[in-house]
């Protein structure tokens, strides 16, 4: 074993997974094991069925066979909205973001749309009351970001164009 590699249980493993759409094969046999911790890439050209497996592990489409486990439970063939809700999100190619809104505003967006509990202790009815906002997220250090209204017209974090700013998640 690699200098390094965790022994721990994989979070995320697929045994044997496909995907044929009648005649064609998009996915055939992967199996892949991920644990906390790690960072994983996965390329290939066009049409080398990247987009169908991220598609089957985040439940958007059901494999032909082979089998989904997250933390040790089958989840091949949940659907997306119950996937989500497990902890297994996707963020697709095209970045439709709110340019008027921060980062902060556009990840709280979306957290919000998924029913994703507000970080820090406030729901996301009290921070559409328009209350004081004591709620936000903490920075590597520990220090508290704190969420503004949505639409609100702070530029700080401010995104100018997709294709000039990126967000992106690694487990840690």
């Amino acid at each position: 074993m690699p200098e390094g590699r965790s022994t721990s249980a994989p979070v995320l493993a697929t045994h044997g997974l496909s995907r044929h759409f009648g005649g064609l094969v998009a996915v055939h046999d992967v199996s892949i094991s991920l644990r906390q911790g790690e960072l994983h890439a996965v390329i290939g050209p066009n049409g080398a069925g990247k987009t169908t497996l991220v598609n089957m592990l985040s439940g958007e489409i059901k494999p032909t066979a082979g089998r989904v486990e997250l933390d040790g439970r089958e989840v091949a063939g949940e659907p997306a909205w119950r996937m989500t809700r497990l902890g297994i999100g996707r963020s697709f190619q095209r970045t439709n973001i709110f340019l008027s809104l921060s980062v902060l505003e556009n990840v709280r967006l979306a957290a919000q749309a998924m029913g994703v509990p507000q970080p820090c202790g406030r729901t996301s009815a009290a921070l559409a009351g328009g209350g004081s906002l004591r709620a936000g997220f903490r920075d590597r250090r520990g220090k508290l970001i704190p969420l503004k209204p949505l639409g609100s017209t702070s530029t700080t974090n401010r995104m100018t164009s997709p294709s000039t700013s990126s967000l992106r998640s690694v487990r840690s």
